[in-house]
């Protein structure tokens, strides 16, 4: 007989476990399967934990005492590291998720059909009736960075079935209460998922826990699951990279400024300088040691990228600089210098020193993606200002926006590049 574990976390919910274990007993279909609901409790002030003993002695229902809970994610892996059964299935105890749906939920994982199942709010027959139209904008905007790891529709669902050893072996530090997301990440490209229908509700007694440390904790994760080094580049790390590469490329422009070189020559100088001496710091302390020769390979190649962006962002401060005022080369190079180091800093913690190259390949095209077309908007704003088309280039500009390729006496290859690049 299949069998499936409830995973219920709770802080101060007395005053809805009566009525959620009612509705949940109250379901026909776990008549026919063994069950268990696991109450894990996070230092309750109120009644909950009381409430739930009253159930215990003569109900499939256990309670897991924790005085020192680490948030509702820990709490989940705590609850299915007791759990008999091979299937759980994770639910909110303030009502938002309706029991009723707990068979649509397992059923799939019995027949062996799905590897998740969730209870979305966003796909034909889900609602969230009782939310005005800013909470549900705000609700959808939310889920914006969860859906580069995922594509389902509702990657921040907390109303979700999957395996006991699924759930086990989720990491037990993970931040703020998107459990289901981790599941999701964890994953991968192969993980199958369903996802059913749900009328969510607000909660039917009590308080939301929503406050900025939990908003600040899913930003955190998501941080996390980017698998970005936070660790090793802390902000005071990151910083510090920041100004040492503007200092060496301040000097060094400086330097080729004194013996007569120009400054654009300068520029590309300073800036290169400047990108080999973070790119190599960064490589010697936080490379990592016996780096696969694919990898050194695709990090050389990165490196280029990057340093041309980067060059491509200097120049465009440096430019937008001299048109703010008539001040000498050096002046307007210091925020040029600024903007180039953060931008190849950034760019090198992200993209060549982050863990980006072992996530899914699905993940690692969107994260590639997302960052060009970020950087690409980037480079068109700082360019707002740089000084009108030259008549050639606004002969370009002008085929572009209007192309006849038939017409021989135009290029069409540079037209067709102005057109892709604006």
């Amino acid at each position: 007989m299949h069998g499936v574990s409830i995973i219920v976390p709770t802080r101060n919910e007395a005053d809805n476990i009566d009525l959620l274990l009612q509705r949940i007993f109250s379901v026909e279909y776990l008549s026919s399967v063994d069950h268990e609901i696991i109450f894990v409790d996070d230092s309750s002030s109120d009644a909950t934990r009381q409430t739930v003993r009253r159930w215990c002695a003569d109900n499939p229902v256990r309670l897991i005492e924790r005085d020192y809970g680490r948030g509702l994610a820990s709490a989940v892996v705590a609850g299915a590291s007791q759990a008999a059964f091979e299937v759980a299935l994770v639910m909110d105890a303030d009502l938002s998720h309706p029991p009723e749906k707990i068979p649509e939920l397992v059923q799939p994982l019995f027949h062996g059909e799905y590897d998740m199942v969730i209870g979305s709010r966003y796909v034909k027959g889900g609602a969230t009736p009782e939310w005005p139209r800013s909470r549900r904008i705000a609700s959808k905007l939310a889920t914006l960075p969860a859906r580069l790891f995922t594509d389902v529709n509702d990657p921040m669902a907390g109303f979700f079935a999957t395996s006991t050893t699924r759930l086990k072996n989720i990491r037990a530090d993970v931040p703020g209460f998107k459990i289901g997301l981790e599941a999701l990440a964890a994953g991968g490209d192969e993980l199958r998922v369903l996802e059913v229908p749900i009328v969510f509700h607000d909660r039917f007694e009590g308080f939301s826990k929503m406050n900025k440390q939990i908003i600040f904790e899913y930003l955190k994760q998501v941080v996390q699951l980017s698998r970005l080094e936070t660790d090793l580049f802390s902000p005071g790390v990151t910083f510090t990279l920041i100004g040492a590469g503007t200092i060496l490329d301040v000097v060094v422009f400086w330097a080729l400024q004194r013996y007569g070189v120009s400054p654009l020559t300068s520029h590309l100088g300073s800036m290169a300088f400047a990108g080999v001496f973070l790119c190599t710091i960064m490589e010697v302390f936080w490379g990592k040691k016996g780096r696969n020769p694919v990898l050194s390979v695709t990090l050389g190649v990165g490196f280029i990228v990057v340093l041309v962006f980067s060059l491509t962002t200097q120049a465009a401060v440096f430019n937008l600089m001299s048109w703010l005022g008539n001040f000498s080369p050096i002046v307007l190079f210091v925020p040029a210098a600024l903007a180039g180091a953060a931008s190849f800093t950034l760019l090198s913690i992200f993209f060549l020193f982050s863990g980006a190259r072992t996530l899914p390949h699905k993940v690692q095209a969107k994260y590639f993606i997302i960052g060009g077309v970020a950087a690409v908007a980037l480079l068109k704003l700082l360019c707002l200002g740089l000084p009108e088309l030259m008549e050639q280039e606004a002969y370009y500009w002008n085929y572009a926006q209007h192309p006849a390729l038939s017409y021989l006496d135009h290029p069409p290859m540079v037209a067709l590049l102005i057109w892709l690049g604006t």
